[in-house]
């Protein structure tokens, strides 16, 4: 066991600033447990994460001082110390951690699948990110995708319906930007597979170097790059799935699309560095 339990923190009004802290391992009380971390993915939707810290939230999961914030991510984490009678030494979960070595929890409803983490500044965060899934040993090599692929299928699998609850908001096609990124291939995926019940169309707007391999994916049916937006793109009642966060791009679209652009959802603020305000984009949320 390492003898300190080292946290990457990150300025929460300058993202570019960065430290590490060097923090006692904290020590489990009655009900409590204590997680090793063993690995995690950093993507672009921890970025988001950290953009939206504030606004959504993100920065209340794991609070340290200020002005720094601690970037939540998906990983897996072993039991070091356990004082709940439910949950062993080294059982393994997948879930919600700071980038850092070690975490305490206090499990609440624990079953054969997992638990969900009760610690008193989480009581009031969204159930997704406070449930620790339990790892079954005999589960196959796809396990190890989990950090990368699983929350951000879950993310467009929560879009997807929002949209179908909406019907789309009579929309004739759907736009995807940043079409390559893993979680507008989890969209687009879902929109392709039920495309005879939702008879709407499907558009990549991507970068020209991935025009080839998303064409390939047979997700879309239109693959067009960002400079093709006003010679090719058909103007036609629409809505935008935004994964980019490029608010630039944003503009240019709306304004081709003009009253025919029904809504725009912003999922993805990986690039925050457009000059668009994104307030001035019409149906925008």
């Amino acid at each position: 066991m390492n003898k300190s339990n080292a946290t990457f923190l990150v300025n929460k009004y300058d993202l570019f600033q960065a430290t590490f802290s060097d923090n006692k391992i904290p020590i489990s009380k009655t009900n409590e447990v204590i997680l090793e971390i063993e690995n995690y993915a950093f993507t672009a939707n921890n970025i988001t994460y950290a953009v939206t810290g504030d606004t959504l939230g993100y920065w209340n999961f794991f609070p340290t001082k200020e002005p720094y914030g601690i970037v939540p991510v998906w990983g897996f984490a072993n039991v070091i110390s356990s004082k709940n009678e439910n949950i062993s030494v080294r059982d393994k979960y997948y879930g919600y951690f700071p980038m850092s070595k070690y975490l305490k929890v206090l499990p609440e409803k624990v079953n054969s699948f997992g638990f969900i983490d009760d610690s008193n500044h989480r009581k009031t965060l969204p159930f997704v990110y406070n449930h620790y899934l339990k790892v079954i040993k005999s589960v196959d090599e796809s396990l190890e995708y989990y950090p990368l692929i699983k929350p951000l299928f879950l993310t467009s699998f929560l879009n997807y319906f929002f949209l179908k609850d909406e019907n789309f908001f009579e929309c004739d096609q759907i736009i995807l930007t940043s079409a390559s990124s893993k979680t507008a291939l989890s969209l687009a995926f879902l929109l392709s597979k039920n495309k005879l019940e939702d008879k709407k169309k499907i558009i990549a707007i991507t970068s020209e170097k991935n025009i080839k391999f998303l064409s390939s994916m047979e997700f879309y049916d239109i693959v067009l790059s960002y400079n093709d937006i006003e010679k090719k793109l058909i103007a036609s009642k629409s809505i935008i799935i935004d994964f980019a966060g490029n608010s630039d791009y944003l503009k240019k679209l709306s304004d081709h699309l003009g009253d025919l652009l029904k809504h725009v959802c912003l999922i993805g603020l990986a690039d925050w560095s457009s000059k668009t305000d994104f307030k001035s984009i019409p149906n925008s949320k």
